[in-house]
């Protein structure tokens, strides 16, 4: 399962167009998504002076964009990411920036020692992952104080795929199918039944994301007209296709 996944993010033409529009918005070419500057509100008060912040799944860097707008105190950034187009992406982006690294990493085994970053976040990344324990346990481990995480958490945990079509129609073998991408929605108790078993974990905070414009939702389905994960927004919740989307914040609080 973790193949196609990694297939799926690194090896195909959707991936490639997904890594072209961050760097569009890294460059500042097309504007900020609503949730980078809800992310970069958050992390503006958990981030001091000198912090090393990573953010894993950082496509091109286009969370980087506000991050920089939003926090006053000068900080490190490092930008990991298991597609290798994007890193590149990320690199070219932000050239001349010193205090900015992009590397490529797996958010099953991230390429950092323990407790090297002081806020780790993760956005818009577990929806999208075949499991979600361990990348929870790595945050968790490289980061010092805090992590936050956005994703789709609701009452309940469900599995949801959508189904890559296929020209000679064969979309599925051993009735699982050949090509997808998860759009995963995992329950408040199951994410906070995950953290419970981590020593570490002395705070787990869970909120509604309600920090955006419902009229610029959709502009990410204007600029990528083919995108399989278009959105759009119906009284006050966004939706992919029918499928409600409960955006929501998750902030753990790490002992030292």
């Amino acid at each position: 399962m973790q193949e196609k996944w990694r297939e799926s993010w690194t090896e195909t033409e959707g991936a490639k167009a997904y890594g072209d529009l961050f760097f569009k918005r890294a460059t500042s070419e097309l504007g900020e998504m609503e949730s980078s500057k809800a992310a970069a509100a958050r992390m503006q008060k958990l981030v001091r002076t000198g912090d090393v912040v990573a953010d894993v799944g950082c496509g091109a860097g286009h969370y980087l964009v506000s991050l920089l707008k939003a926090i006053p105190e000068p900080f490190q950034y490092r930008g990991i990411d298991a597609t290798p187009y994007y890193v590149d992406l990320g690199q070219r982006a932000f050239a001349g920036n010193p205090s900015v690294q992009f590397k490529q990493g797996d958010i099953f085994d991230l390429p950092m020692e323990d407790r090297s970053v002081d806020v780790a976040m993760c956005c818009n990344v577990l929806l999208h992952l075949p499991s979600v324990a361990q990348p929870l346990a790595e945050l968790i481990r490289i980061a010092r104080r805090q992590v936050l995480v956005r994703t789709l958490i609701g009452e309940t945990s469900f599995v949801i795929k959508h189904v890559d079509p296929r020209e000679d129609g064969a979309e599925f073998e051993d009735e699982e199918p050949r090509g997808f991408h998860f759009l995963n929605i995992y329950s408040e108790h199951y994410l906070r039944h995950l953290l419970a078993g981590n020593s570490r974990v002395k705070g787990v905070h869970i909120s509604l994301d309600n920090d955006f414009d419902a009229s610029k939702i959709a502009d990410t389905s204007k600029a990528l007209t083919n995108a399989w994960d278009a959105t759009k927004v119906v009284n006050g919740m966004q939706i992919s296709g029918y499928i409600v989307q409960p955006w929501s914040w998750l902030l753990v609080e790490l002992a030292d």
